[in-house]
């Protein structure tokens, strides 16, 4: 039972079965990746399932991001509130800064809400989810966002759209881009 109440994630799952390859197989346990592009990427996360695992493991050390840690429960914020306003601008600042001339500046319509993500940790940033929808497109986005102590907010660069596609975005390529273009 050395898993009891053990942070584990993907990353475990792929080197396991690694594990069970070079152990049982005539398998070379591979720590580098190619991409597609041929770039060589090092393989720095996962511990084998097989292996035991730090009871203070954090979702950093297992290779997941903060958005989707469930080590912190959300403490849900008023719309209203003022550090939500904040990360929301913030949201839309990087956003257009990204987009080409060929999409509207983005604004945003309304704060739909947003909660607090590590109000457990004590450390000098706070993480916030923040769910707004933007003019024009009506875009329901929703976006991790690190407030420092001094006042400094930081955008995860994975900003995910809620909503639909009303139409297709024709006047880009980029398909990341095209999920918050609304082309002039």
């Amino acid at each position: 039972m050395f898993l009891y109440r053990r942070l584990t994630g993907p990353y475990d799952l792929y080197t396991t079965y690694n594990h069970i390859l070079d152990t049982y197989a005539n398998y070379t346990k591979e720590i580098v990746s190619t991409t597609r592009s041929g770039t060589k990427l090092v393989r720095t996360y996962g511990n084998s399932l097989f292996q035991p695992i730090d009871s203070e493991r954090k979702c950093s050390d297992a290779g997941i991001p903060d958005s989707y840690c469930a080590c912190d429960f959300p403490i849900r914020l008023p719309v209203r509130d003022l550090k939500l306003q904040e990360a929301a601008e913030a949201s839309v600042r990087y956003l257009n800064s990204k987009m080409p001339s060929e999409c509207s500046q983005l604004t945003i319509q309304k704060v739909k809400g947003g909660a607090l993500l590590n109000k457990l940790r004590m450390e000098t940033k706070e993480e916030l989810i923040v769910e707004f929808l933007t003019t024009p497109g009506n875009f329901v986005l929703e976006a991790t966002v690190t407030r420092r102590e001094s006042g400094k907010y930081t955008v995860d660069q994975n900003v995910q759209r809620l909503s639909q596609f009303q139409s297709e975005v024709t006047c880009i390529d980029d398909p990341i881009l095209q999920l918050y273009c609304h082309c002039l």
